[in-house]
Protein backbone atom coordinates (compact mmCIF):
# COMPACT_ATOMS: atom_id res chain seq x y z
CA UNK A 1 0.00 0.00 0.00
CA UNK A 2 1.59 3.41 -0.93
CA UNK A 3 1.20 6.06 1.39
CA UNK A 4 2.00 9.99 0.82
CA UNK A 5 3.67 11.31 3.45
CA UNK A 6 5.16 14.80 4.78
CA UNK A 7 8.69 16.22 2.82
CA UNK A 8 11.54 14.69 5.10
CA UNK A 9 15.50 14.88 5.35
CA UNK A 10 16.59 12.37 7.32
CA UNK A 11 19.78 12.73 9.00
CA UNK A 12 21.14 9.02 10.89
CA UNK A 13 23.97 10.18 12.71
CA UNK A 14 21.92 12.73 14.85
CA UNK A 15 18.77 10.78 14.21
CA UNK A 16 16.51 13.67 13.72
CA UNK A 17 13.74 14.58 11.03
CA UNK A 18 13.82 18.25 9.53
CA UNK A 19 9.94 18.44 8.58
CA UNK A 20 8.99 20.84 5.61
CA UNK A 21 5.50 21.49 4.53
CA UNK A 22 4.86 19.25 1.57
CA UNK A 23 2.83 15.87 0.90
CA UNK A 24 5.13 14.14 -1.10
CA UNK A 25 8.64 12.43 -0.08
CA UNK A 26 11.74 12.82 -2.02
CA UNK A 27 14.09 9.91 -1.52
CA UNK A 28 16.94 8.38 -3.90
CA UNK A 29 15.67 5.07 -4.14
CA UNK A 30 17.84 2.57 -6.34
CA UNK A 31 14.79 0.81 -8.05
CA UNK A 32 12.31 3.55 -8.20
CA UNK A 33 14.32 6.60 -8.71
CA UNK A 34 13.51 9.44 -6.75
CA UNK A 35 9.79 7.86 -5.82
CA UNK A 36 9.05 6.79 -2.78
CA UNK A 37 8.57 3.63 -1.66
CA UNK A 38 6.56 3.23 2.24
CA UNK A 39 5.26 -0.09 3.28
CA UNK A 40 3.04 -0.14 6.22
CA UNK A 41 3.63 -3.28 8.67
CA UNK A 42 1.61 -3.55 11.66
CA UNK A 43 0.53 0.08 11.88
CA UNK A 44 4.13 1.00 11.73
CA UNK A 45 5.79 2.87 8.03
CA UNK A 46 9.07 1.04 6.90
CA UNK A 47 11.37 2.58 4.17
CA UNK A 48 12.87 -0.11 2.34
CA UNK A 49 16.03 0.86 0.00
CA UNK A 50 17.37 4.13 0.74
CA UNK A 51 20.98 4.87 0.34
CA UNK A 52 23.74 7.52 -0.41
CA UNK A 53 21.33 10.20 1.04
CA UNK A 54 24.41 12.31 2.97
CA UNK A 55 27.03 10.64 0.82
CA UNK A 56 26.58 7.06 2.84
CA UNK A 57 24.51 3.78 2.76
CA UNK A 58 21.76 3.73 5.18
CA UNK A 59 21.12 0.64 7.06
CA UNK A 60 18.23 -1.08 5.87
CA UNK A 61 17.23 -3.03 8.84
CA UNK A 62 15.85 0.48 11.11
CA UNK A 63 13.36 -1.09 13.40
CA UNK A 64 9.72 -0.22 12.01
CA UNK A 65 9.02 1.54 15.51
CA UNK A 66 11.79 4.17 15.01
CA UNK A 67 9.65 5.60 12.25
CA UNK A 68 6.39 5.43 14.27
CA UNK A 69 8.17 7.23 17.17
CA UNK A 70 9.99 9.63 15.07
CA UNK A 71 6.53 11.34 13.76
CA UNK A 72 4.88 11.00 17.12
CA UNK A 73 7.35 13.56 17.92
CA UNK A 74 7.68 15.86 15.26
CA UNK A 75 3.59 16.18 15.47
CA UNK A 76 3.09 16.66 19.05
CA UNK A 77 5.94 19.94 18.44
CA UNK A 78 4.35 20.83 15.71
CA UNK A 79 0.62 20.72 17.83
CA UNK A 80 2.47 22.63 20.71
CA UNK A 81 4.40 25.49 17.95
CA UNK A 82 0.51 25.82 16.71
CA UNK A 83 -0.86 25.91 19.80
CA UNK A 84 1.55 28.55 21.13
CA UNK A 85 1.43 31.05 17.93
CA UNK A 86 -2.71 30.64 18.60
CA UNK A 87 -2.14 32.14 22.22
CA UNK A 88 -0.32 34.67 20.58
CA UNK A 89 -2.92 35.85 18.03
CA UNK A 90 -5.74 35.57 19.90
CA UNK A 91 -3.90 37.77 22.45
CA UNK A 92 -3.04 40.49 19.96
CA UNK A 93 -7.09 40.19 19.02
CA UNK A 94 -8.00 41.18 22.30
CA UNK A 95 -5.76 44.15 22.62
CA UNK A 96 -6.96 45.06 19.21
CA UNK A 97 -10.39 44.77 20.69
CA UNK A 98 -9.82 46.90 23.74
CA UNK A 99 -7.68 49.48 22.01
CA UNK A 100 -10.57 49.97 19.48
CA UNK A 101 -13.77 49.85 21.43
CA UNK A 102 -14.84 49.78 25.17
CA UNK A 103 -18.18 48.20 24.03
CA UNK A 104 -17.82 44.76 26.19
CA UNK A 105 -19.98 46.26 29.27
CA UNK A 106 -21.63 42.83 30.78
CA UNK A 107 -18.03 40.62 30.72
CA UNK A 108 -20.52 38.40 29.87
CA UNK A 109 -20.76 38.75 25.94
CA UNK A 110 -18.89 41.21 23.88
CA UNK A 111 -22.62 42.86 22.25
CA UNK A 112 -22.32 46.53 22.97
CA UNK A 113 -25.22 48.52 24.42
CA UNK A 114 -27.66 49.69 21.77
CA UNK A 115 -28.90 53.13 22.58
CA UNK A 116 -31.35 54.64 19.85
CA UNK A 117 -32.57 58.45 20.37
CA UNK A 118 -35.06 60.62 18.46
CA UNK A 119 -33.31 64.36 18.10
CA UNK A 120 -29.76 65.68 17.19
CA UNK A 121 -29.86 66.89 20.38
CA UNK A 122 -30.02 63.85 22.17
CA UNK A 123 -28.07 61.92 19.63
CA UNK A 124 -24.82 64.63 20.87
CA UNK A 125 -25.96 64.23 24.18
CA UNK A 126 -25.91 60.13 24.07
CA UNK A 127 -22.54 60.06 22.09
CA UNK A 128 -20.28 62.91 24.07
CA UNK A 129 -21.66 60.48 27.25
CA UNK A 130 -21.51 57.26 26.19
CA UNK A 131 -20.95 56.90 22.42
CA UNK A 132 -17.69 54.94 23.29
CA UNK A 133 -19.30 52.33 25.14
CA UNK A 134 -22.51 52.21 22.99
CA UNK A 135 -23.71 51.88 19.80
CA UNK A 136 -25.78 55.20 19.36
CA UNK A 137 -27.95 55.72 16.54
CA UNK A 138 -30.44 58.44 15.28
CA UNK A 139 -33.94 58.02 14.18
CA UNK A 140 -35.19 61.13 12.97
CA UNK A 141 -36.55 62.64 10.13
CA UNK A 142 -34.53 64.69 7.38
CA UNK A 143 -37.18 67.56 6.99
CA UNK A 144 -37.84 69.55 9.65
CA UNK A 145 -41.69 70.21 11.31
CA UNK A 146 -42.64 67.19 9.22
CA UNK A 147 -45.40 65.99 11.08
CA UNK A 148 -46.26 63.10 8.30
CA UNK A 149 -43.13 61.43 8.58
CA UNK A 150 -42.65 58.05 9.86
CA UNK A 151 -39.56 55.53 9.83
CA UNK A 152 -39.29 53.20 7.38
CA UNK A 153 -38.65 49.63 8.38
CA UNK A 154 -35.00 49.60 9.04
CA UNK A 155 -35.41 52.28 11.52
CA UNK A 156 -37.69 50.37 12.88
CA UNK A 157 -36.75 46.96 13.05
CA UNK A 158 -32.91 49.11 14.81
CA UNK A 159 -35.71 50.21 17.46
CA UNK A 160 -37.26 47.39 18.03
CA UNK A 161 -33.53 45.55 18.93
CA UNK A 162 -32.26 48.58 20.85
CA UNK A 163 -31.75 48.20 24.54
CA UNK A 164 -32.83 52.00 25.48
CA UNK A 165 -34.86 54.34 23.12
CA UNK A 166 -34.76 57.74 24.68
CA UNK A 167 -36.93 60.30 23.05
CA UNK A 168 -37.53 64.08 23.01
CA UNK A 169 -41.55 63.61 24.53
CA UNK A 170 -43.48 67.03 24.67
CA UNK A 171 -45.50 65.63 21.26
CA UNK A 172 -42.55 65.76 18.91
CA UNK A 173 -42.34 61.87 17.87
CA UNK A 174 -45.78 61.89 16.82
CA UNK A 175 -45.20 58.39 14.96
CA UNK A 176 -43.90 56.77 18.28
CA UNK A 177 -47.06 55.17 19.50
CA UNK A 178 -47.16 52.96 15.45
CA UNK A 179 -44.41 51.39 16.98
CA UNK A 180 -44.26 48.31 19.21
CA UNK A 181 -41.39 48.36 21.46
CA UNK A 182 -41.49 46.92 25.02
CA UNK A 183 -42.11 50.15 27.05
CA UNK A 184 -39.15 49.19 30.13
CA UNK A 185 -36.57 50.66 27.39
CA UNK A 186 -38.72 53.51 26.28
CA UNK A 187 -37.24 57.15 28.13
CA UNK A 188 -39.50 60.57 28.01
CA UNK A 189 -36.18 62.90 27.49
CA UNK A 190 -38.87 65.87 29.03
CA UNK A 191 -40.34 64.09 31.78
CA UNK A 192 -37.99 65.41 33.99
CA UNK A 193 -39.07 66.83 37.43
CA UNK A 194 -40.29 70.46 37.55
CA UNK A 195 -39.67 70.74 33.83
CA UNK A 196 -42.04 73.27 32.85
CA UNK A 197 -43.49 72.83 28.78
CA UNK A 198 -44.51 75.74 27.18
CA UNK A 199 -47.67 75.58 25.82
CA UNK A 200 -48.87 76.69 21.67
CA UNK A 201 -51.14 79.51 21.73
CA UNK A 202 -54.30 78.97 19.94
CA UNK A 203 -53.37 75.18 19.01
CA UNK A 204 -56.11 73.09 19.23
CA UNK A 205 -56.16 70.48 21.94
CA UNK A 206 -57.34 67.17 21.39
CA UNK A 207 -60.46 66.39 23.95
CA UNK A 208 -62.64 63.11 24.75
CA UNK A 209 -66.56 64.05 25.28
CA UNK A 210 -68.64 66.64 24.59
CA UNK A 211 -67.60 68.32 27.67
CA UNK A 212 -63.84 68.32 26.88
CA UNK A 213 -63.22 65.74 29.27
CA UNK A 214 -59.50 64.69 29.34
CA UNK A 215 -58.43 67.27 27.09
CA UNK A 216 -54.76 67.38 26.19
CA UNK A 217 -52.65 70.59 25.87
CA UNK A 218 -50.16 70.92 22.85
CA UNK A 219 -47.01 72.06 23.86
CA UNK A 220 -44.00 73.49 22.24
CA UNK A 221 -41.30 70.50 21.88
CA UNK A 222 -38.45 72.47 20.51
CA UNK A 223 -36.91 72.08 23.96
CA UNK A 224 -33.05 71.64 22.60
CA UNK A 225 -32.95 74.98 22.42
CA UNK A 226 -31.87 75.94 25.93
CA UNK A 227 -28.98 74.61 26.96
CA UNK A 228 -30.41 74.71 30.80
CA UNK A 229 -32.81 71.81 29.95
CA UNK A 230 -30.19 70.28 27.85
CA UNK A 231 -28.41 69.81 31.01
CA UNK A 232 -30.53 68.15 32.70
CA UNK A 233 -31.03 65.72 30.15
CA UNK A 234 -27.37 65.25 30.12
CA UNK A 235 -27.46 64.15 33.35
CA UNK A 236 -31.30 61.84 32.65
CA UNK A 237 -28.84 60.09 29.71
CA UNK A 238 -26.37 58.97 32.31
CA UNK A 239 -28.45 57.91 35.08
CA UNK A 240 -30.09 55.77 32.50
CA UNK A 241 -27.14 54.18 31.38
CA UNK A 242 -25.65 53.78 34.72
CA UNK A 243 -28.76 51.90 35.68
CA UNK A 244 -28.00 49.54 32.59
CA UNK A 245 -24.39 49.09 33.32
CA UNK A 246 -23.77 49.95 36.97
CA UNK A 247 -19.82 49.34 36.15
CA UNK A 248 -19.08 52.47 34.08
CA UNK A 249 -20.51 54.68 36.65
CA UNK A 250 -17.39 57.07 36.93
CA UNK A 251 -17.09 56.64 32.95
CA UNK A 252 -20.13 57.92 32.32
CA UNK A 253 -19.99 60.65 34.96
CA UNK A 254 -16.62 61.88 33.74
CA UNK A 255 -17.87 62.02 30.03
CA UNK A 256 -21.26 63.57 31.50
CA UNK A 257 -19.45 66.65 33.11
CA UNK A 258 -17.72 67.64 30.10
CA UNK A 259 -21.01 68.15 28.71
CA UNK A 260 -22.44 69.66 31.03
CA UNK A 261 -19.27 72.21 31.48
CA UNK A 262 -19.76 72.76 27.59
CA UNK A 263 -23.31 73.52 28.06
CA UNK A 264 -22.87 75.84 32.02
CA UNK A 265 -20.54 78.29 29.10
CA UNK A 266 -23.61 78.73 26.79
CA UNK A 267 -25.76 79.51 29.42
CA UNK A 268 -23.01 82.10 30.96
CA UNK A 269 -23.87 83.44 27.12
CA UNK A 270 -27.65 83.82 27.91
CA UNK A 271 -26.76 85.46 31.54
CA UNK A 272 -24.81 88.36 30.13
CA UNK A 273 -27.13 88.93 27.37
CA UNK A 274 -30.32 88.75 29.86
CA UNK A 275 -28.70 91.07 32.11
CA UNK A 276 -28.54 93.95 29.43
CA UNK A 277 -31.85 92.94 28.46
CA UNK A 278 -33.63 96.13 27.13
CA UNK A 279 -37.03 94.03 27.02
CA UNK A 280 -37.35 93.17 23.17
CA UNK A 281 -40.41 91.74 21.44
CA UNK A 282 -39.63 88.67 20.03
CA UNK A 283 -42.25 86.97 17.23
CA UNK A 284 -41.64 83.29 16.87
CA UNK A 285 -44.39 82.48 13.77
CA UNK A 286 -43.48 78.77 13.70
CA UNK A 287 -43.45 78.21 17.13
CA UNK A 288 -40.22 76.26 17.05
CA UNK A 289 -38.06 78.86 19.16
CA UNK A 290 -40.11 78.88 22.35
CA UNK A 291 -37.62 77.41 25.24
CA UNK A 292 -34.89 80.22 23.45
CA UNK A 293 -36.95 82.84 24.02
CA UNK A 294 -37.72 82.13 27.46
CA UNK A 295 -33.96 81.51 27.71
CA UNK A 296 -33.49 84.92 27.33
CA UNK A 297 -36.20 86.23 29.17
CA UNK A 298 -37.41 87.98 26.21
CA UNK A 299 -41.33 88.83 25.71
CA UNK A 300 -42.95 86.58 23.13
CA UNK A 301 -45.56 88.69 20.98
CA UNK A 302 -48.46 86.64 19.06
CA UNK A 303 -49.69 88.30 16.42
CA UNK A 304 -53.49 88.37 14.96
CA UNK A 305 -52.52 86.78 11.70
CA UNK A 306 -50.59 83.26 10.92
CA UNK A 307 -47.59 85.19 9.20
CA UNK A 308 -46.85 81.90 7.82
CA UNK A 309 -49.82 81.60 5.68
CA UNK A 310 -48.98 84.94 3.74
CA UNK A 311 -46.60 83.05 1.19
CA UNK A 312 -49.39 80.13 0.57
CA UNK A 313 -51.89 82.94 -0.32
CA UNK A 314 -51.98 85.99 -1.21
CA UNK A 315 -51.24 88.73 1.13
CA UNK A 316 -54.28 90.42 3.01
CA UNK A 317 -54.87 93.31 4.20
CA UNK A 318 -55.18 91.84 7.55
CA UNK A 319 -51.59 90.53 6.63
CA UNK A 320 -50.62 93.99 5.95
CA UNK A 321 -52.51 95.36 9.43
CA UNK A 322 -50.10 92.60 11.55
CA UNK A 323 -46.71 93.02 10.13
CA UNK A 324 -47.50 97.49 10.69
CA UNK A 325 -47.84 96.34 14.06
CA UNK A 326 -44.86 94.51 14.56
CA UNK A 327 -43.05 97.28 12.95
CA UNK A 328 -44.63 99.44 15.43
CA UNK A 329 -43.63 97.31 18.40
CA UNK A 330 -39.93 96.81 17.07
CA UNK A 331 -40.06 93.50 17.47
CA UNK A 332 -37.45 90.88 16.20
CA UNK A 333 -39.22 87.83 13.90
CA UNK A 334 -37.43 84.73 14.10
CA UNK A 335 -37.23 82.32 11.05
CA UNK A 336 -35.97 78.87 10.86
CA UNK A 337 -32.99 78.77 7.92
CA UNK A 338 -34.06 75.61 6.67
CA UNK A 339 -37.81 76.60 4.93
CA UNK A 340 -37.99 79.76 2.43
CA UNK A 341 -40.13 82.46 3.66
CA UNK A 342 -39.91 84.55 0.49
CA UNK A 343 -42.69 86.51 -0.17
CA UNK A 344 -42.84 87.17 4.26
CA UNK A 345 -39.74 88.05 3.90
CA UNK A 346 -39.76 90.79 1.16
CA UNK A 347 -42.82 92.43 3.03
CA UNK A 348 -40.49 92.71 6.54
CA UNK A 349 -37.46 93.93 4.78
CA UNK A 350 -40.06 96.94 3.09
CA UNK A 351 -40.95 97.70 6.70
CA UNK A 352 -37.60 97.43 8.62
CA UNK A 353 -38.48 94.52 10.52
CA UNK A 354 -35.27 92.55 11.97
CA UNK A 355 -35.39 88.86 10.63
CA UNK A 356 -33.01 86.55 12.70
CA UNK A 357 -32.42 83.50 10.55
CA UNK A 358 -31.53 80.32 13.34
CA UNK A 359 -30.89 76.85 12.93
CA UNK A 360 -34.03 75.05 14.11
CA UNK A 361 -31.78 72.54 15.04
CA UNK A 362 -34.00 69.69 13.82
CA UNK A 363 -31.79 67.95 11.52
CA UNK A 364 -28.09 66.36 11.69
CA UNK A 365 -25.26 68.74 10.03
CA UNK A 366 -22.25 66.54 8.75
CA UNK A 367 -20.45 70.39 8.82
CA UNK A 368 -20.61 71.09 12.39
CA UNK A 369 -21.43 69.76 15.92
CA UNK A 370 -24.57 70.59 18.02
CA UNK A 371 -22.96 72.04 20.24
CA UNK A 372 -21.47 75.00 18.01
CA UNK A 373 -24.68 75.37 15.95
CA UNK A 374 -26.43 75.81 19.13
CA UNK A 375 -23.80 78.57 20.14
CA UNK A 376 -24.48 80.24 16.84
CA UNK A 377 -27.54 80.81 17.61
CA UNK A 378 -27.27 82.04 21.08
CA UNK A 379 -24.76 84.61 19.72
CA UNK A 380 -26.89 85.62 17.34
CA UNK A 381 -29.56 85.97 19.77
CA UNK A 382 -27.37 87.76 22.01
CA UNK A 383 -26.16 90.48 19.15
CA UNK A 384 -29.79 91.30 18.65
CA UNK A 385 -30.91 92.22 22.29
CA UNK A 386 -27.01 93.90 22.98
Amino acid sequence: MMTKLPKMVMDWNSRTVNTRFGFRTFFPNENHGNRPLVHGVNGHLVFHSVKKRFGRDVPPSVPPAFYSDLIRIRLGACLVVLLCLAIVLAGGCNRDRLASSKNNFSGQDNESLSLAVTTPALFYLAREIAGGYTDVFLVGCNEPANAAWSPDATAISGMQKADLIIYNGAGFETWLHNITVPARVLVDATAIHELELIPVVNSQTHQHGPSGQQSKMVYASQVWHDPSILRRQAMLVRDELTKSYPEHTIDFGAECAKVVGKLDELMETIGKATGRNRSVSIVDPTNRFSYLIRAFQLIPLMPAQDLLLIDARSITEQDLATLDEISATKAIVLLPNDTSFDLLQVEMEQRHIPVLRLDSLEILSDDKAFIDRLRENLEQISKAIW
